[in-house]
């Protein structure tokens, strides 16, 4: 099948790409922002301190200063790091417009900061839907996922996971990482929950016990000289293998529900 769905379970979309790290980007954050405010819908600007914890005694960098740009209705927003800019969406339309955002930033950044190196590339697709009362996992799970789903917890189960990685040839890297819970939504803990909300599907599926989550990532490791013509290549690559990993993942009954076509 082929095109897009009319109902998606698409939740939230990530692009992240890595490059060679700009020790002085705070130097050049405030000037980006002013590309973005003149620009677009980006006017929501803030710097933010992450800070980590040290484990066990192991050295780490305890804290990283990244600064987000984002939208005023809070649907979409870049985070931009001394080595990455990534731009994640709760209100993906189509590839080709979530595509030109992440490139369109990393123009902005490479012709205030100068970027030279390439060293990853990412995208990530999370699909959150319900399962109804009169229908099973397998209504929805291909029989391959369906065999990997392990129990989790004690006495009753209630929630099932299963967890996928494979490496194709030129360093592209896959994963499908996924559950079912009687609980409602359960949202990967490296996601803000909170940025889910911005997105009334999100809202709708919170409402619903017995869901599905379905997370499916690809990246390509590679460090190369940085220019937008690879990068995008990179991307349209990525996508394809994202689109096929949800293809295995689910079933022509379930597309069928969604609507002919695949979501990514």
């Amino acid at each position: 099948m082929s095109g897009k769905l009319q109902n998606p379970p698409l939740i939230y979309v990530i692009g992240k790409v890595q490059f060679n790290q700009i020790a002085q980007m705070a130097k050049w954050a405030g000037d980006i922002q002013g590309f973005f405010r003149k620009e677009g819908d980006f006017l929501d600007y803030s710097p933010e301190v992450l800070r980590f914890p040290q484990v066990w005694g192991i050295p780490q960098a305890e804290e990283i200063t990244r600064w987000r740009y984002g939208t005023m209705k809070g649907d979409s927003r870049y985070f931009l790091e001394c080595g990455s800019l990534c731009f994640e969406t709760v209100a993906y339309d189509n590839f080709q417009t979530f595509q030109d955002l992440i490139l369109d930033g990393l123009k902005k950044v490479n012709d205030m900061a100068g970027l030279n190196v390439t060293a990853s590339v990412g995208l990530r697709f999370l699909n959150i839907f319900a399962v109804r009362e009169t229908m099973g996992l397998r209504h929805f799970l291909a029989p391959e996922v369906c065999a990997l789903l392990k129990g989790v917890g004690e006495g009753s189960v209630e929630t099932y996971t299963f967890d996928v990685h494979t490496r194709e040839r030129d360093n592209i890297n896959i994963s499908r990482k996924g559950c079912y819970s009687a609980r409602g939504p359960l949202v990967p803990g490296d996601i803000d929950p909170g940025f889910l909300g911005n997105n009334p599907q999100f809202i709708e599926c919170a409402k619903q016990k017995r869901t599905i989550t379905l997370d499916l990532s690809c990246y390509i490791e590679e460090s190369c000289p940085f220019g937008v013509d690879d990068i995008t290549e990179k991307l349209s690559i990525l996508h394809g293998h994202c689109k096929e990993a949800f293809l295995k993942s689910v079933t022509s009954e379930a597309l069928r529900e969604w609507g002919e076509g695949a979501n990514a």
